[in-house]
């Protein structure tokens, strides 16, 4: 009997040693299942953020095109100016050499 007390001590030994393993099994399963959560969650924000910067990008790229349309704008007004000007001073001159006569 004494044989059988000690065969059944290590049985309960043995079964507490794997109820501890499937615990510590289930407690890395649930760490793993967080971490794992987390990360998609983290891939959903990187998605986010990514669509973010690309509309941020299409809006520079707008206002980059709308700056350069408006600069091409003010050198031909500028150009038109210039001319508008020197036909001043070309009409000034013609009236002051009439208006000498």
């Amino acid at each position: 009997t004494d044989a059988l007390q000690a065969k059944d001590k290590e049985i309960l030994s043995l079964r507490k040693k794997e109820q501890n393993f499937r615990n510590a099994i289930e407690n890395m399963q649930i760490k793993l299942d967080t971490e794992s959560t987390k990360g998609k969650d983290m891939d959903g924000q990187l998605k986010q953020v990514q669509r973010q910067l690309n509309i941020e990008i299409q809006n520079a790229n707008t206002t980059k095109r709308e700056m350069n349309d408006l600069e091409l704008k003010n050198v031909r007004l500028q150009d038109e100016l210039n001319i508008l000007q020197r036909d001043k001073d070309n009409l000034t001159s013609y009236i002051d050499s009439l208006q000498q006569r």
